[in-house]
């Protein structure tokens, strides 16, 4: 999560009723400066999850971790599919203001689709 913690307190109240159905053992936090550990984490939970089934991956919240999710499904293609959810236009936009925080993770593909050859942390 980010640096805010308003921000955790938020997601976790506005998902409380999902948090109610997963036990503490299946649920897991991430930092918003750590990408490349954020993507060992997906990569690693698709890697098992794939050997008895096809996961969805359903990134909400921050761009970053809609990027690490496409990263980690890539890694694992056709297996793993990624969902875009939107709340459509019933939504309406709200204005919100960048932290100023700035998180890089870099990524190497090589010549087939499926293959990630280099995922490394990158700091500016």
């Amino acid at each position: 999560m980010g640096t805010d913690p308003r921000f955790l307190d938020a997601v976790i109240e506005v998902n409380q009723p999902l948090w109610d159905e997963i036990s503490k053992e299946h649920q897991t936090f991430y930092k918003l400066s750590e990408p490349f550990n954020t993507f060992i984490k997906l990569e690693s939970l698709l890697y098992s999850l794939k050997q008895q089934y096809r996961p969805i991956l359903v990134p909400f919240g921050p761009k970053i971790f809609r990027i690490e999710c496409l990263l980690a499904a890539v890694s694992h293609y056709p297996s793993v599919a990624v969902w875009r959810v939107s709340g459509g236009s019933a939504m309406d936009p709200i204005d919100s203001e960048a932290s100023g925080e700035v998180h890089v993770l870099q990524a190497e593909f090589g010549s087939q689709l499926n293959t990630a050859t280099s995922l490394q942390k990158s700091d500016i």
